[in-house]
């Protein structure tokens, strides 16, 4: 766990060096291989399956290449010991700590996908972020994997608070450069705490709170792309089933494939991937270049970039119904071959295994048994060293038939807190922590599963106050930092999506969040545009018949992979929202 580098953007640098500021350890720690091989045996010999096993560390690579390698040697000479065979392993990498030597051995040793952590194409955009002269190792990360046939894709902060034109620029070139990865792109968010948050907070009056602060980025101009480029890629890059996750999906199910089943049908399969991918690379390339076209022109003329952005949009959703049928069609052949009967080794369990899946099976008797004693305390267990699977959540490996709704893809973050751009109701996401009795308008019940150790209650009123945040100036530092006198819930007590304030001096100021509802009577959908409270103005699309105008229509479809878009226009921007024909 932990990192060594310095991002300003991180919260991940930020939780462990204020952790270790109030009392905590060290910055970066690691288990031994024996003990992670140890809990990889017992997980795969209770799935009594090859498995696929996803290291959720901060960095699954160490600083020195040559570490790194010894260490998953180890690990795969102790899963040895223990009679375990093929599996697969995903992981997390910074690209200065990837080698070709590197690549090469992991890929022999199982790896198949590396989130890799370029974050910003630009060297200015990179040194903004503190992700130091980083460029030629980002180039090596990528070549590097491609050429191990280990899968790669990666998210691009091309806005942050100084970036310039020529920094976008210099991304889109970088995609461009390395169209066979995929990617996503979005802005840098000041998460609460880190670098970022606390520079931001004395450059300018942050809007938001601690579940999204919103900031306005230096240049005018690319604070002006980064609206255009919110409301073009609105569903492409934001959306959970949107074109951008699930396209960073189809290199990683080929390569489950090759790795599990092989043969040459998994490597057609393989070409195919590669050949979507760097078609809806290049395709989000060109898109954010025309962006960039209407970024350039004069800011004063809002009609004009209002006009041309929701021109934009509608193209870009109208290309992502093309990539959607394409998806659909690699996805399902993927599905077929994984189908197909294949002939996979089972694992063969060593004593030692046996061994130590009778001391996992003692230890959890024993736990039950203490859990049964009334003695009304609530005690949190340490946690195991060898892989207990007893009282222990894990994260299933995932479906390795390349089931790409299966796949959980973490998007990124939206205009920090703007409500979700999709209409797929089948996104699962992770219900807000309960608030130990905090009044967030949900009651998880007596029955609700989770234990929650609440904060202690202070002893009287006054003790209460010292909660509250102080609002004389005796609560600031002299630099203008906030004094940690911070209430519990800081500002909104209320964790659902909230639509962000802009600036008004630029136009797209406060784009609307539409949203469509739909029933079917018979061969004709019913649609009609919710969410949208101000007066506004439309125009739909589709391959189909559209009858009608305005916020509710009549929509004939082309065919099942056909869909419909709108455009919906507002005094504070545009917005354009879809529909597959699939889902209604």
């Amino acid at each position: 766990r932990g990192c060594w580098g310095k991002c300003n953007y991180c919260s991940i640098v930020a939780f462990y060096r204020d952790g270790r500021d109030h009392g905590g350890g060290r910055l970066f720690r690691m288990r031994t291989p024996e003990n992670v091989a140890a809990e990889i045996a017992l997980l795969q010999h209770r799935a009594g399956t090859p498995c696929i096993f996803c290291f959720h560390d901060d960095n699954f690579t160490l600083p020195n290449p040559t570490r790194t390698l010894e260490r998953m040697r180890d690990i795969r000479a102790a899963l040895d010991e223990y009679g375990v065979g093929k599996v697969a392993f995903v992981g997390k990498a910074r690209p200065d700590t990837i080698t070709p030597e590197l690549a090469h051995g992991l890929a022999e040793l199982g790896v198949i996908r590396l989130y890799v952590g370029v974050e910003n194409g630009s060297q200015s955009g990179g040194d903004n972020l503190r992700r130091g002269t980083q460029q030629d190792h980002v180039r090596t990360a990528l070549r590097a994997c491609r050429e191990a046939g280990i899968f790669n894709c990666y998210n691009l902060l091309i806005f942050e608070p100084k970036a310039t034109l020529e920094d976008v620029m210099a991304n889109v070139e970088f995609i461009r450069d390395h169209a066979d990865h995929p990617v996503n792109f979005c802005r840098a968010e000041p998460y609460h705490g880190t670098p970022l948050h606390l520079e931001m907070s004395r450059a300018q009056d942050l809007g938001g709170s601690y579940l999204g602060w919103n900031y306005r980025i230096e240049d005018d101009q690319a604070e002006l792309l980064f609206r255009i480029s919110a409301a073009a890629f609105r569903e492409r890059n934001f959306a959970p089933r949107g074109v951008a996750n699930r396209y960073m999906g189809i290199g990683y199910a080929a390569n489950v494939l090759r790795r599990f089943y092989g043969g040459k049908r998994a490597d057609e399969l393989s070409e195919r991937a590669r050949r979507l991918t760097r078609a809806i690379s290049l395709d989000s390339a060109e898109f954010l270049d025309r962006a960039i076209d209407i970024a350039q022109g004069a800011a004063s003329d809002r009609e004009r970039i209002e006009r041309r952005t929701a021109r934009l949009a509608l193209e870009v959703a109208a290309a992502d119904r093309v990539w959607h049928e394409e998806l659909d069609a690699l996805y399902d052949d993927m599905n077929a071959y994984a189908n197909e009967p294949h002939e996979l080794v089972a694992t063969t369990p060593t004593r030692k295994l046996l061994k130590l899946a009778q001391h996992v099976a003692i230890g959890g008797a024993i736990a039950a048994i203490g859990a049964g004693c009334e003695c009304g305390m609530v005690v949190d267990p340490v946690p195991d060293s060898g892989g207990m699977d007893a009282g222990m959540v894990v994260d299933p490996a995932p479906i390795d038939a390349g089931v790409d709704s299966g796949m959980v893809v973490d998007p990124p973050p939206p205009d920090a807190g703007m409500m979700d751009a999709g209409t797929d109701a089948g996104m699962v996401v992770d219900p807000a922590p309960i608030d130990a009795g905090m009044d967030a308008g949900f009651d998880a019940g007596r029955d609700a599963g989770m234990v929650v150790d609440p904060p202690p209650s202070p002893p009287d009123a006054s003790a209460a106050l010292m909660l509250e945040e102080a609002e004389d100036d005796a609560a600031f530092t002299e630099d203008g930092a906030l004094k940690r006198r911070l209430r519990l819930a800081d500002q909104w007590r209320d964790s659902a999506p909230q639509n962000t304030l802009r600036t008004d001096d630029l136009p797209l100021t406060d784009p609307p969040s539409p949203r469509l509802v739909a029933r079917r009577e018979e061969e004709r959908v019913l649609v009609r545009i919710d969410g949208v409270r101000d007066a506004f103005s439309t125009r739909w699309e589709s391959d189909g018949a559209v009858e009608g105008d305005g916020p509710e229509v009549a929509w004939t479809p082309a065919s099942d992979v056909d869909h419909i878009r709108v455009a919906v226009r507002t005094r504070g921007g545009v917005a354009v929202v879809t529909l597959r024909a699939s889902a209604v």
